[in-house]
């Protein structure tokens, strides 16, 4: 298996569509953790973003192959 984690800001729906799409595309992902943060920024384009740190678990079935 292999583990890795992703970074991603912006808003709760689109990010939620991306990683459905994700997993849709990968469906040998098992989602091991999210955390989701709002991004402390006073610029006025960052207000109502969140940041999204997803890691997520990769497993492979070598059991046919030969």
């Amino acid at each position: 298996h292999s583990r890795f984690r992703l970074s991603f800001e912006g808003g709760f729906g689109p990010m939620q569509t991306l990683l459905a799409e994700l997993e849709t595309r990968m469906p040998q992902l098992t989602l091991e953790g999210l955390d989701i943060s709002p991004i402390s920024d006073a610029d006025s384009k960052s207000k109502g973003k969140l940041r999204f740190d997803v890691t997520y678990l990769a497993w492979q079935d070598y059991s046919n192959t030969k």
